[in-house]
């Protein structure tokens, strides 16, 4: 039996502050600078490091708006010295065509620094609004987006 060759993990962290939606809870604002130490610290030497952030598709875009991670704000920052984006796209609006329009607009958005995709946020868990889980059409979120990041990708 030969041995499988398996890629080496990869460590990362989410480096900001609050991600949930009306939690209430009271929320300081990020601190760009302990961030950009922390990860030093964390990071070891050159080797590959993720920095995760968080984008909620809550609606459609328009021209007006940007498509940029809400949290940590301005992640890019922080992508540098072998660092690259864990990119978690919420589906937080039941809206599915706009929805892939969504994920199709942040890959050319961020693919130069990203290392992986994640298609929504906890779509299994039903119970708590703070989650993807909890909005109406998710499974079938997951499923089309998916699909429409491996064909945006291809």
């Amino acid at each position: 039996m030969s041995a499988t060759r398996t890629s080496p993990l990869i460590f990362g962290i989410y480096p900001g502050g609050h991600t949930g939606f009306g939690s209430g809870r009271a929320v300081t604002a990020d601190d760009p600078a302990r961030i950009h130490e922390a990860l030093d610290r964390l990071q070891v030497g050159v080797s590959p490091f993720l920095v995760r952030g968080y984008l909620p598709y809550t609606s459609p875009l328009s021209a007006a708006q940007t498509l940029a991670v809400k949290t940590p704000v301005a992640v890019e920052q922080y992508i540098q010295d072998g660092r690259k984006l864990d990119l978690v796209l919420q589906f937080r609006q039941p809206d599915l065509d706009g929805w892939q329009t969504f994920i199709r607009q942040a890959i050319h958005r961020y693919n130069s620094i990203l290392a992986t995709l994640q298609i929504t946020e906890e779509a299994n868990v039903t119970v708590t609004p703070e989650v993807d889980g909890y909005i109406p059409q998710v499974r079938e979120a997951l499923v089309r987006g998916i699909i429409t990041a491996k064909e945006e990708v291809q």
